[in-house]
């Protein structure tokens, strides 16, 4: 069967030729067309918007550094998210056996886009990523897409390179954790008690 590109695939299929041919504009194009996706969904799994430019410049440094493994007719948006899953979580681990935990100042949480900026209380988001520094990275990173970025489990099962199930299961552990330690905080119980994010879907 073969695979019918959509007008932004096709886009993408010129750059990565482009890229692999070592046209030095592709890179600057690379940046401009796929940088915002990449820094909406690593701000989503870190919640600290200091670290997130050189979380992107690290992203995109290795997609071009490994342009040659993108398979044939891979849709090179997911392949770029699936790596800034890995720079995500590879920086959350790092910070985690630091014992570094970076609170959000007023002034970034503000930065955060919708709908972390959009809870009742600045508090209530810098308490929700305290809490999400005490997830397993795994089950964090699935929590932040499916939730804070608002993505089908479907593509955060491919931008984390696990069956859907194992996304359902590591969803399900994070939401009962966030729950219970939700709830023993003032800036969220209320949020929780009266319908977590969660609980529509």
């Amino acid at each position: 069967m073969v695979r019918r590109l959509r007008p932004a695939d096709q886009g993408d299929a010129v750059l990565v030729s482009a890229l692999r041919a070592g046209d030095q504009a592709a890179y600057t194009e690379l940046f401009d067309r796929h940088a915002p996706t990449l820094t909406r969904v690593i701000l989503r799994i870190i919640g600290t918007p200091a670290d997130v430019p050189e979380l992107v410049n690290e992203a995109m440094f290795r997609a071009i550094r490994r342009i040659h493994d993108l398979e044939a007719g891979d849709c090179l948006k997911s392949w770029l998210c699936a790596i800034a899953v890995n720079v995500s979580r590879e920086h959350v681990r790092a910070r985690t056996r630091r014992r570094w935990f970076r609170w959000i100042g007023l002034d970034d949480a503000s930065e955060l886009p919708a709908p972390a900026a959009d809870f009742e209380h600045r508090e209530a988001a810098r308490e929700l990523y305290r809490i999400l520094d005490e997830l397993p990275v795994d089950d964090r990173i699935v929590f932040a897409m499916r939730y804070l970025d608002d993505r089908e489990l479907t593509d955060v099962a491919q931008a984390c390179g696990v069956s859907l199930a194992t996304v359902k299961r590591r969803l399900v552990r994070a939401e009962k954790r966030i729950a219970l330690l939700g709830r023993k905080s003032p800036s969220l119980r209320g949020w929780l008690e009266g319908g977590a994010r969660w609980a529509s879907r």
